[in-house]
């Protein structure tokens, strides 16, 4: 499927559930939705597969906020690499990672 209609969970604020939005989106007509990590939390990528599957939803892109703030460079290189494989275990046809946060990481001396 190239250029599906789609949209992202982020339109619906933090209090929607992803299976309502799922939902909503195939009535709507959409093929594809762009999945964020609160969704991924909340379902887990074999949940959400199910989920978009039972509604014939493609994942258009996994979608990250505030990456890139972690002082941690060890927790964030594997939240980064569990971003990755969520996406490809879902296969979505992109990640989109919105970096943001410098001023949280110390700068080197």
């Amino acid at each position: 499927m190239r250029n599906p209609r789609s949209v992202n969970h982020y339109v619906c604020g933090g209090d929607t559930p992803f299976p309502d939005f799922a939902a909503a989106a195939a009535a709507a007509g959409l093929e594809a939705v762009g999945v964020t990590r609160a969704a991924i939390a909340e379902m887990g990528v074999a949940g959400l597969k199910a989920c978009l599957d039972g509604h014939g939803l493609a994942v258009s892109s996994v979608n990250s906020a505030g990456y890139f703030t972690h002082s941690d460079a060890g927790r964030q290189r594997d939240e980064s690499f569990a971003l990755i494989d969520d996406a490809a275990a879902l296969e979505a046809t992109a990640l989109c990672v919105i970096a943001g946060g410098a001023a949280a990481v110390p700068l080197a001396e």
